[in-house]
This record gives structure tokens, C-alpha cells and sequence, in this order.
């Protein structure tokens, strides 16, 4: 449990249509090649999943034209509903604070303008250099935003084959 994340950090929208808490992109398309379907979908740290995950996302970089609107300013706010986009949920497929320009702004990509269906939503804060997430077992790291990418990655499951906790 000390090398599984439980939950971490995430911007919060500034609920006004402004892009504080993240950017939904449909120019990506959808993020195939897991293993399972649907809702079942598994990635694991092998080096061809991290293959797909990267190409994918460069794709959503350089198509970050369109956005979600006003999803974009209620990005976590509700964490409390635990509504999907608008809730405090990540997923560990890129780093912390992914893709972030200048002014903190990451790229989560989604597969529509709606911020339903997020293909890729980091963990993300106003930190300089990563991240605070909680592990299973209690404990809270900062986990930098150059971490290992099949670390990471592992570390989203409760077998993930993450094997050095010490990165965190």
C-alpha cells in the first residue's frame, strides 16, 4: 500500500469559463489499447502502453484547440458531489502537472467538449516542480512532475509492478 496512490492534488477551476483547472481537448480522439473496455480499463507500466499513453498525448498537445467551456472553470470544484470532471479524481497515465504552461495550466484530454469522458486527467497543483499525493498506506509525498513515467503509471494500481518507492 505504500507504493499505491490513493488520491493527490488537483487545480481548482476558477468557475467562470476560465482555464484555471485544466483543458479539455477533443482533438485527440479517443485512448485505445488498454487492457479491458469501457469503464474496465487497465494500463500497466509495459513499455508499449507507455508507448501508446505518450503518443496520445503528444497528439492532445498539439491539437489543444478546443475546450470545454465553462466545464473548464468547475475543474474539481464540486469534490465534494464527487461529480465526474468537476470532481477531485486523477488518473496516473502522464505525470503531475502534464503538459502545463507558464501559467499552470495543464492538459487534460478528453474525448468531447462536454469534460464527460477525460481520457487523461493529471494530478495537478500550483507547486512549483510536482505534486502532494496520499498513498494507501497514510502517507503523503510530493511526487515531482519528472517522476518516472512507468513508476507512475504503476503506482495508479494496487499491482502495478511500481518497484522504486523511493522516487516518491
Amino acid at each position: 500500500m505504500s507504493n499505491t496512490i490513493l488520491a493527490g492534488e488537483g487545480q481548482i477551476g476558477a468557475n467562470n469559463g476560465q482555464n484555471a483547472g485544466g483543458f479539455r481537448n477533443s482533438g485527440a480522439g479517443d485512448l485505445t489499447g488498454a487492457v479491458g473496455t469501457g469503464n474496465t480499463r487497465e494500463w500497466s507500466n509495459s513499455p508499449a502502453n507507455l508507448s501508446t499513453i505518450q503518443a496520445y498525448y503528444a497528439n492532445c498537445l498539439s491539437s489543444a484547440s478546443s475546450s470545454a467551456g465553462s466545464e473548464d472553470g468547475q475543474a474539481n470544484r464540486w469534490w465534494a458531489a464527487g461529480v465526474n470532471h468537476r470532481g477531485p479524481w486523477f488518473n496516473t497515465l502522464m505525470p503531475p502537472n502534464s503538459g502545463a504552461d507558464g501559467n499552470f495550466k495543464v492538459v487534460n484530454c478528453d474525448n468531447d467538449n462536454s469534460g464527460t469522458i477525460i481520457r487523461i486527467k493529471n494530478a495537478s497543483s500550483y507547486h512549483t516542480g510536482g505534486a502532494h499525493i496520499l498513498m494507501a498506506d497514510g502517507a503523503v509525498n510530493f511526487a515531482g512532475d519528472n517522476i518516472d513515467h512507468s513508476v507512475w503509471v504503476g503506482a495508479g494500481s494496487v499491482d502495478g509492478e511500481e518497484d522504486d518507492p523511493a522516487v516518491f
